[in-house]
């Protein structure tokens, strides 16, 4: 999302598609793409989305600490662990942490 505020969201993720993901993990990144961006325009500025990369000494650090061992893997409001993309989950995760819950979505 910072990507996108100084307007190089697009062209990064045009990147990642150009860098030869293999076809199921780059429907999974669009998906989850496409996801962020949606909460994001129905969360505004109290959706905060960090990614980390599993490899780096911070990605091995919260996998462990959250206890994810597959990927990818969500921890929302720094508690609930939600392993694989789920969107209907992830969509009801973030209802209850912003007292939504019961609202329609989008």
């Amino acid at each position: 999302m910072v990507w996108d505020q100084v307007g190089l969201g697009r062209s990064i993720r045009a990147d990642q598609r150009g860098v030869g993901l293999p076809p199921d993990l780059q429907a999974e990144y669009e998906a989850i793409s496409d996801w962020v961006d949606t909460a994001h325009r129905r969360y505004g500025e109290q959706l905060r989305v960090t990614l980390v990369d599993v490899a780096s000494l911070e990605g091995v650090f919260k996998a462990v600490r959250h206890r994810a061992r597959r990927f990818p893997a969500f921890i929302v409001n720094g508690t609930e662990r939600i392993v694989g993309f789920d969107r209907a989950k992830l969509d009801s995760a973030l209802d209850r942490v912003a007292g939504k819950e019961g609202e329609v979505a989008y």
